[in-house]
């Protein structure tokens, strides 16, 4: 006979590593949390309960679903990503735009969507969702935790390896130029060469 804990069970959570994809499960059916299923015959420390199931004993009509339900949302997510070109703030411009979108703006100091490299640099190409994630994936403890791209910064004329206030950012398949805001982004306009991007 199998017999489960007798304190109420907490939460079960199973953790289930499908490539990248990490999904965690929870069992619950109304007020009362699911106890975790038992296995039969291999009592625990005498005590005469089940072992845990492993997550790759899990069903296998559970597991199907759960494959494919991460490959269907592994494609949705490749689909929504879009490539952009990264362009940092050259030195001699770093004052000036860190003064943001609007006091740009009023000085006429925006930076020309039309020819970047007056003012900004090509950094690199980041695949993402969106401009937020862009700007997270741009910043120094995600893409230079310990320091790495130092000398690629510096070789390049650029003094800040986080994306700042100033930099800007375009998508490939607007071909749209963003400039990084105090808050957000702020449209630029429409790139007209080709570059890098």
């Amino acid at each position: 006979m199998i017999r489960a804990a007798r304190a109420p069970v907490p939460k079960r959570q199973i953790f289930v590593s499908i490539g990248q994809t990490h999904l965690r499960v929870f069992g619950i059916i109304g007020r009362r949390t699911v106890a975790p299923r038992l296995v039969p015959g291999r009592a625990g420390r005498g005590r005469g309960r089940g072992a845990l199931l492993r997550p790759s004993a899990l069903s296998a009509p559970f597991d199907r679903n759960l494959r494919g339900f991460v490959k269907r949302h592994q494609e949705k997510a490749a689909e929504d990503m879009a490539t952009y070109s990264v362009y940092y703030m050259k030195s001699e411009f770093f004052g000036e735009g860190l003064m943001g979108y609007d006091r740009l703006k009023n000085n006429n100091l925006l930076p020309d969507p039309a020819d970047l490299t007056k003012t900004h640099v090509f950094l690199t190409l980041v695949d993402a969702r969106n401009l937020e994630r862009v700007y997270f994936k741009m910043q120094g403890e995600d893409w230079s935790p310990t320091g790495e791209a130092r000398k690629f910064v510096a070789g390049k004329g650029l003094r800040h390896t986080s994306m700042s206030v100033g930099d800007v950012a375009v998508d490939h398949n607007s071909r749209f130029a963003y400039i990084v805001d105090r808050m957000g982004f702020r449209f630029l306009g429409k790139v007209t060469s080709t570059g890098e991007h």
